[in-house]
């Protein structure tokens, strides 16, 4: 990791009395962010990246920061105090603390205006809890970016995450229909060219345009059928299963397997594959958990993975629907070109079968 330094600080940090102080900053995947300082007092400071205040109750003692220069994987131990409201045993079981952003700087406190220098940059991997203190395991951005090269592995299975802006592109939540607003024909092998919408008046469907033109100065009457067409000004949509809804926990079985309030009418399996993001509850902020199955009949989720939590009845959720990653699931979703698969790749059991001569 290259370090950068101001001139005014490189010549502060060169004097032999110096007012230095590390910064320690740790933020959470759902916005919440910690600021550690060594210091005997808080200090508030703004790495361009708004303004944090770094508390001197907290304390927390690390591990010595190394950097290489090779491939090798640096990582550093931060071991901090469980805090009431700030790093709590709950907060560590639900995994909040998780891939948390961590960056240590040091500073003149005297001088905040001459900036700062980072000495680590990384990401909290793993945590463990003994007699009352955390000890945050955490690995450079070098390291994460050695596991994350950009190969692409040929394999028939898609890598892609369903959804995801950069890579599948089918758009699971459209933008809202417009009033006079002028739409193109979506394609049928390309999610990202076309467009789609969504309306509040029918919630549980998306709509693709089928015939460009302009739409009207109101909302049609949308046909909800799927499969259905509707006609608005000179543009024909037709409609389609909406791939993000909405509801509401309804009976917990556990944090396995729970019952929805659902006013949709999402078929058994769609939303297998698919994610729950809890909006509030003891599960809000935790991303998206993986879906095992969905049964309509019974409005019932059942996840891949127990949550850390069971959720409470009554918590608001978005359900985004699965994908197959298979060349039938592209198609029914209309997005062959977009695909993340080497479809005609042979499997394991065609690539290891014995030769057979004459």
């Amino acid at each position: 990791m290259s370090r950068t330094i101001g001139a005014a600080l490189k010549t502060h940090f060169g004097l032999a009395v110096t007012t230095r102080a590390r910064l320690t900053r740790i933020e959470r995947i759902d916005g919440t962010i910690l600021g550690l300082t060594g210091l005997d007092r808080d200090v508030v400071y703004d790495d361009d990246r708004g303004s944090v205040t770094y508390r001197a109750d907290i304390g927390g003692v690390r591990s010595a920061i190394a950097a290489s220069a090779t491939w090798d994987s640096d990582t550093l131990e931060l071991a901090v105090p469980l805090l009431a409201g700030v790093i709590t045993a709950a907060s560590l079981r639900q995994r909040r603390w998780a891939e948390a952003g961590l960056d240590i700087m040091e500073v003149n406190y005297a001088d905040l205006t001459q900036g700062h220098v980072t000495l680590w940059s990384g990401r909290v991997a793993d945590a463990t809890v003994k007699d009352g203190e955390v000890t945050f395991l955490c690995e450079s951005r070098k390291a994460r970016w050695t596991q994350e090269l950009p190969l692409r592995v040929l394999q028939p299975g898609c890598p892609y995450e369903f959804g995801d802006a950069a890579t599948c592109g089918f758009p699971t939540d459209p933008p809202a229909w417009a009033a006079t607003t002028a739409y193109t024909v979506r394609s049928l092998f390309s999610a990202t060219i076309g467009s789609t919408v969504k309306h509040a008046s029918a919630p549980t469907r998306h709509f693709e345009c089928s015939v460009a033109g302009t739409s009207g100065g109101a909302a049609p009457a949308w046909n909800t059928t799927i499969g259905g067409t509707t006609v608005d000004g000179t543009v024909t949509w037709i409609t389609r299963q909406a791939s993000r809804e909405s509801a509401s926990v309804n009976v917990v079985t556990s944090a396995l397997v729970f019952s929805l309030t659902y006013s949709g009418d999402a078929p058994d399996g769609w939303h297998k594959g698919g994610r729950a993001v809890f909006n509030d509850g003891p599960l809000a902020g935790l991303g998206g958990l993986e879906i095992e199955s969905w049964v309509l009949s019974t409005k019932t989720l059942t996840l891949w993975i127990a949550a850390p939590e069971a959720p409470v009845s009554g918590n608001s959720v978005t359900l985004v629907a699965g994908c197959a990653k298979d060349k039938a699931a592209c198609q029914a979703f209309r997005n062959n070109y977009r695909a993340g698969s080497f479809w005609d790749v042979p499997g394991e059991d065609a690539i290891f079968r014995p030769v057979r001569v004459g």
